[in-house]
């Protein structure tokens, strides 16, 4: 039985794919098994994976219609037979002895639920050291295009990338993986908060580093995700996940930044993206009953004793996070 399963999600990789693989291949550590599952594709991936179909150490599925990360995460992590699981997106490169570093720090504290290794970005300045909740339900990352030798120390993080983020397999069994719901954007936070909820701890791990090269910039498809998967799933994270003590009051908030998002586009005549973000918060009103159902379901594996609420804002000062917001309000 491998001690580590590397999880990976392939859609449209060709300029990623081999990289990626080769990288995991030459690592220092050997005890790993690597399941990477095509999601119907439509340039060379497949070609190219099947360039890897005799490698032992690695189990390829083809999908043929697109079935969205979050369910193919959940696919490969149900095959997957090692300990830990660790998550990569297809436009990574992990370092050589990442692997091995990042099991021995999981098996070196048994509350240690999952960890971030340093995310790198291609002009070699951070992507995140992590992110927490604002106080409109909204995440904010930490580091962001600093210099990764700026966060040398672990820290506990409220939420973690899923392009490079390792688990212990009982915990991604105990609150029952992603939810399928969730196309993209904010599903990362939905895994890690129940992760909270449940009594494990993650962390910032910088002693790995992980390289990403799928630089974001703002288009269509982006702007799509960010109004639309956007309001949707940051509300649905709330109502599934927030304690009652903070949901009466975080809920209304991140709606009426929503709300203001809205008027913003609407002034710009940006009408389109306006319906995104209402169509996204009419999901949660239609999907209602669906939503109160997993929150009940998260209720049943939240131990008493769970630090979600003393970690979820982080300790960034008020003013830092309105000057962020302020920042993403004016570039959005």
């Amino acid at each position: 039985m491998p001690k580590v399963s590397i999880i990976i999600p392939c859609f449209n990789g060709q300029a990623h794919i081999k990289r990626c693989l080769d990288s995991i291949l030459e690592s220092s550590f050997s005890d790993f098994e690597i399941l990477i599952a095509d999601d119907g594709s439509d340039d060379e991936s497949q070609e190219i994976l099947s360039q890897y179909e005799k490698n032992e150490k690695i189990r390829i599925f083809y999908f043929k219609n697109n079935q969205g990360p979050a369910r193919l995460r959940n696919f490969l992590g149900q095959k997957a037979l090692g300990k830990y699981l660790l998550f990569l997106d297809v436009d990574t490169r992990i370092e050589s002895e990442a692997i091995e570093t990042i099991l021995k720090r999981l098996e070196a504290e048994e509350r240690l639920a999952g960890l971030q290794p340093a995310l790198i970005g291609p002009e070699g300045k951070l992507e995140t050291v992590g992110h927490f909740l604002s106080p409109f339900g909204l995440p904010y990352e930490i580091g962001t295009g600093q210099n990764p030798d700026n966060f040398k120390k672990e820290m506990p993080i409220f939420g973690a990338r899923t392009a490079a983020l390792a688990v212990r397999k009982t915990i991604f069994d105990r609150i029952g993986g992603f939810d399928e719901d969730y196309l993209i954007y904010g599903e990362d936070t939905d895994f890690c908060w129940r992760i909270w909820r449940a009594g494990g701890k993650i962390i910032y791990f910088p002693a790995a580093r992980v390289r990403h090269f799928q630089k974001s910039s703002f288009g269509a498809k982006t702007s799509h995700r960010i109004f639309y998967e956007g309001a949707k799933n940051n509300t649905a994270n709330i109502l599934k996940n927030a304690s009652s003590q903070i949901l009466f009051w975080l809920l209304p908030l991140e709606i009426l930044g929503w709300l203001a998002v809205s008027l913003k586009l609407i002034c710009q005549k940006r009408l389109v993206e306006t319906g995104w973000i209402f169509r996204g918060l009419f999901w949660n009103l239609k999907n209602i009953e669906k939503t109160l159902a997993k929150r009940k379901v998260v209720r049943a594996f939240s131990v008493p004793d769970n630090q979600a609420e003393k970690i979820i804002f982080g300790e960034t000062r008020l003013i830092d996070i309105i000057i962020k917001g302020g920042r993403w309000f004016k570039n959005v």
